[in-house]
C-alpha cells in the first residue's frame, strides 16, 4: 500500500516538471514540445522505483486470472486493483494538497495551466485515452524487466515508451518511435 501511495506522489512529479520547464522555456518557439518530457518524469521514477501504479498491474495479473479463471481469483484481482488505485489516489491527493500549501502562487498556477485542459474530456474520452496509456506503462515496466541487467537502457526505453503519448495542452499527440537496433542492445 506505501508503495502505491509513493506511486501517486511520484507521479505528481509529471505535472509539477512539466510545469517548471513551461514556465522556464517560456517565449521559446520549442517551449511545448520540450515540456512535454517533463510529463515523463514521473513515470521513470515510478517503474525504475517498482512502485505501484495501478496502470501497471495489467498483464501480470490478468494472465493468471485468464489461465486459471475462478470467482476468488477474480476477487483476488479486483481486491488488488481496489488496493492500488486507492493508494495512487491517497498519494496524488497528498502531492496536490502539499503542492498548494508549499509552492508559491504562480507555480500553482502553472501546475493548473498544464493539467486544466484535462477537464474537457468525458468520461468515455479518458477510459479511451486510457486504454494506449495503460499499455505503454505496461511496456515500460516490460521493457525494464527485459532490461533489469542494464540500467541506464532501461531507463532510456522507460524515458521513450512513456514519451510516446506526449502530454499537449491540445490533447494527447501520438509520436511513433521506431529503435531498429532494440533487440541487439537487450542482449549487451
Amino acid at each position: 500500500m506505501w508503495s502505491g501511495i509513493a506511486a501517486g506522489i511520484a507521479l505528481s512529479l509529471s505535472v509539477y516538471c512539466q510545469a517548471f520547464l513551461l514556465a522556464g522555456l517560456e517565449g521559446s518557439d520549442y517551449a511545448s514540445v520540450i515540456a512535454c518530457f517533463g510529463y515523463t518524469v514521473g513515470f521513470v521514477i515510478v517503474v525504475l522505483g517498482r512502485l505501484q501504479l495501478f496502470t501497471e498491474n495489467t498483464i501480470t495479473v490478468v494472465l493468471p486470472l485468464l489461465s486459471q479463471f475462478s470467482k476468488r481469483c477474480l476477487v483476488e484481482t479486483l481486491r488488488l486493483w481496489g488496493i492500488v488505485f486507492a493508494a495512487n489516489m491517497v498519494g496524488t491527493f497528498s502531492s496536490a494538497w502539499g503542492a498548494i500549501h508549499i509552492f508559491p502562487a504562480d507555480k500553482t498556477a502553472a501546475f493548473l495551466e498544464v493539467s486544466h485542459h484535462l477537464l474537457d474530456y468525458s468520461f468515455w474520452d479518458c477510459f479511451v485515452l486510457g486504454i494506449p496509456s495503460g499499455f505503454l506503462i505496461a511496456v515500460m515496466v516490460w521493457l525494464l524487466l527485459i532490461a533489469d541487467r542494464n540500467l541506464l537502457f532501461g531507463g532510456v526505453a522507460a524515458g521513450v515508451a512513456s514519451g510516446v503519448w506526449v502530454h499537449h495542452r491540445t490533447g494527447f499527440l501520438g509520436i511513433r518511435f521506431q529503435i531498429k537496433r532494440a533487440p541487439s542492445l537487450l542482449t549487451t
